[in-house]
């Protein structure tokens, strides 16, 4: 997962994450390793300042939340 932050950690730091899926009121929570960050870049709003999160421990009904959602999102660019 890439998320956009000014606030960028160091690489390899473990983080807790709580996601907000739309439509549904539930908070998932999960633990995950930052991998890689990136600073933006000016003139170039595609790319803006993030880190890429790597999920390391999910629970199987958050899991199955998040994939749900995916599948929708994904049937939308079809």
């Amino acid at each position: 997962m890439f998320t956009i932050t000014e606030n960028l950690l160091k690489q390899g730091q473990d983080i807790f994450v709580k996601l907000q899926i739309p439509g549904m009121s539930d908070l998932l929570q999960v633990k995950g390793e930052v991998l890689q960050c990136r600073e933006g870049l000016k003139g170039q709003p595609e790319k803006p300042s993030g880190m890429s999160v790597r999920f390391t421990k999910i629970s199987k009904q958050d899991y199955d939340m998040l994939r749900k959602y995916i599948s929708v999102e994904e049937k939308e660019f079809d």
